[in-house]
Parts: structure tokens; sequence; C-alpha cells
């Protein structure tokens, strides 16, 4: 395997329940594939929590309907990861949920954040393969290692896997 990449600028986080083990070995064995390492807090889990928890958090309705309680659970998942990444030195802040394929090559890409768009908050990093779903994006944008980065014009479900900055957080 190869040496490990460090980013003193990133702060990664995998978003794992602590009941996940399986998914935790397996994350751990992609990201070290990529020459990433990853903090792996336990998420939120809702089987462990009373709704009204979750609550003082989110709320019960959003933009698409009701609010489900794994989906509260993951977006204060989310939260909770960017405040522990405020409370760093770095830069920027790396999220995976524990269900994603990590490329290779992703520890060499982060290594270099000079293709970070200067108005940027946040960079997805997942592609979301849906037959029904329509994301509007620029036409062409600068690439970095053989990646195009477009803008996103569009709604964009998913948040399995992105970058953010302080700002962003």
């Amino acid at each position: 395997m190869s040496e490990m990449i460090q980013n003193d600028h990133l702060y990664i986080e995998m978003i794992n329940l602590a009941r996940a083990t399986d998914r935790r070995a397996h994350m751990e064995a992609e990201l070290a594939r990529a020459g990433l390492r990853a903090a792996f807090p336990p998420a939120f889990d809702y089987s462990e929590h009373d709704r009204s928890v979750m609550l003082k958090h989110c709320t019960e309705t959003g933009p698409w309907g009701t609010f489900q309680p794994g989906n509260m659970a993951c977006t204060i998942s989310h939260g909770q990861a960017w405040e522990r990444f405020l409370d760093t030195d770095a830069t920027h802040c790396v999220v995976f949920e524990d269900d994603v394929f990590i490329s290779p090559n992703l520890g060499a890409w982060l290594a270099d954040l000079s293709w970070w768009p200067e108005d940027a908050h946040l960079v997805k990093l997942e592609r979301w393969r849906a037959k029904t779903l329509r994301v509007l994006l620029d036409r062409s944008g600068p690439t970095h290692m053989g990646r195009s980065l477009r803008r996103m014009w569009s709604r964009h479900v998913g948040s399995a896997g992105y970058v953010l900055n302080r700002k962003g957080a």
C-alpha cells in the first residue's frame, strides 16, 4: 500500500453509525487505497434518541415533504461534522457517507486545492445517477487531474461526498 497522504489543510470525516462496523471497515480500506484517513466519530443514531431531540435540530417538514427520522439523523450528523471541523485549524473539510465509492486517486487530487473555485463554499464530489433527476451544470469549467469542475445551477439531492471551506461550514 502507498504511504498515507497527509493534508494538514483538510479535515476528513466519514458519517458512520457506531453499530455499522462492517461499513466502517470497508470505508477505512477504501480511504487507505486512496492514501487518506478520516475521523469516524459515531453518527447521530435516531434509534438512540427521542424524536424531540431531533426536532431541536430539524423541522418536521421540508421543501420535499415530511422529514423522516433517518434523514433528520443524517442531517444532524453532517452538522456535527461541520462543528468538529470548525474546532480544527484545517481550511477545508471533506465529508463522506459510509456507502460511497472512493476513487483511488482522491488523496492526490485533494493534496493540492489550487483548483478550488474562488467563490465556492462547497464542492460536491459525488455523481448521482438517477434517471429522473436532472442537474443543471455549466457546460465547461476548469479541470484538475482529469476531473472537471462545473458550477451547479439546480438542486441536487444527496450529501454522500463533498468538500467545504470554513465559510461554508
